[in-house]
């Protein structure tokens, strides 16, 4: 389904999306980003695998505004994804990578409308009230990087 819709911003975006989600898992994917074809299935594969998990994340590779790479650099490393280690090191949740659960998400609030990217704030959120986040190593987005991003 397409719905129109006036800018109402990315996170209550996000928000009015959840509330028409029917499915098990969330994801979400901005307009200038695509995923790899099998993003999908690795992740539900991971979720399923893993009951305890509740969000799955990976890497990105950039490209330009014509899909070819460039050397910029993403920050995204492996491992569990902590409140001390988002507070320390810094976030390594993409957006365009996270990977929920439904039930989740929609028990720990949402996503923050406070806040102007949804990413960091829900992981925070998850990890400090005792969700496992996990950031598999894996590439599961090309994120885009272009002159007209903000």
């Amino acid at each position: 389904q397409f719905y129109r819709q006036e800018n109402i911003g990315l996170v209550r975006t996000l928000n009015r999306a959840l509330g028409m989600a029917t499915g098990k898992y969330f994801s979400q994917l901005a307009a200038d980003d695509h995923w790899y074809l099998d993003k999908t299935e690795r992740q539900v594969a991971y979720m399923e695998a893993h009951p305890d998990v509740h969000i799955v994340c990976g890497g990105m590779d950039p490209v330009d505004e014509h899909d070819r790479p460039t050397d910029f650099k993403v920050g995204s490393w492996p491992g569990e994804v902590t409140f001390e280690s988002l507070m320390t090191e810094g976030c390594n949740v993409q957006g365009p990578t996270a990977f929920y659960r439904t039930e989740t998400l929609r028990a720990t609030g949402c996503f923050d409308e406070h806040a102007r990217l949804e990413d960091y704030t829900t992981a925070l959120h998850f990890t400090a009230a005792g969700h496992r986040v996990v950031n598999t190593g894996e590439t599961y987005t090309y994120y885009r990087r272009h002159s007209a991003q903000w």
